[in-house]
C-alpha cells in the first residue's frame, strides 16, 4: 500500500481502531460509514486481502459494521454518584 493511488486506503486503515484475529480470520470492526464504504470497495479488499496474504497465506478478511458506542456523560455522573457518593470529586 505505498502507492500513491492507495492514499486513501492508507489513511482510512490508520482510522482502524477494533480488530480481532480469529485463527487465520483478521476481524476488522469499523463504526464509521465513510470508513466502511471505503474500506469494502471491491479493489481495496483486493489490496488489503494481498497484503494480508504476503503475512499469511491462509489469511481471510472481514470487515463487520458495528454501531456507534453512544455516550451519556450525565447518566454516567450520575451512576457513579449513586456507586460511590461522598468519596467521588468531580472537577
Amino acid at each position: 500500500m505505498r502507492k500513491s493511488s492507495h492514499t486513501i486506503l492508507h489513511t482510512a486503515c490508520g482510522d482502524i481502531r477494533q480488530i480481532q484475529l480469529n485463527g487465520n480470520e483478521l476481524v476488522v470492526y469499523v463504526e464509521d460509514d465513510y470508513l466502511y464504504n471505503v474500506i469494502n470497495k471491491p479493489n481495496n479488499l483486493k489490496i488489503l486481502i494481498d497484503t494480508i496474504k504476503q503475512v499469511n497465506p491462509n489469511a481471510s478478511l472481514n470487515i463487520k459494521k458495528r454501531e456507534k458506542a453512544s455516550f451519556n456523560i450525565e447518566k454516567d455522573i450520575l451512576e457513579l454518584k449513586k456507586k460511590f457518593g461522598k468519596m467521588l470529586t468531580i472537577k
